[in-house]
């Protein structure tokens, strides 16, 4: 009886053991979006304003960064503005940050 039962143990342990279809794995180039792939880079910069020839400009416009920070002083260089002066020049900035923003999520 235990052989019969080892038996049917290892009979189905063996079909159960079945390789599956692999699935074909998708291009380098379907794993990594642009898009996706600036949107979870977070940059930091000095100034209060933002031009259009800037490099944070450029990182905004051309490369899908969508998060910044906005420091009030900077601790490197002492300075007690580094990128907030005032709410209404904040607001100017948070809002040229947003219009050169094409893709923000």
């Amino acid at each position: 009886m235990i052989r019969i039962l080892l038996s049917l143990f290892l009979l189905s342990s063996f079909f159960g053991c079945q390789q599956s279809e692999s699935q074909p794995q998708p291009e380098s180039e379907e794993i990594i979006d642009p898009l996706r792939l600036g949107q979870m880079i977070m940059v930091g910069f000095r100034g209060t304003e933002l031009s259009q020839d800037s490099t944070i400009f450029e990182d905004l416009s051309k490369r899908n960064i969508s998060g910044v920070v906005l420091f009030d002083r900077d601790v490197i260089t002492g300075n007690r503005s580094r990128n907030i002066e005032d709410p209404t020049q904040l607001m100017h900035l948070s809002n040229d940050i947003i219009a050169a923003t094409p893709n923000s999520p």
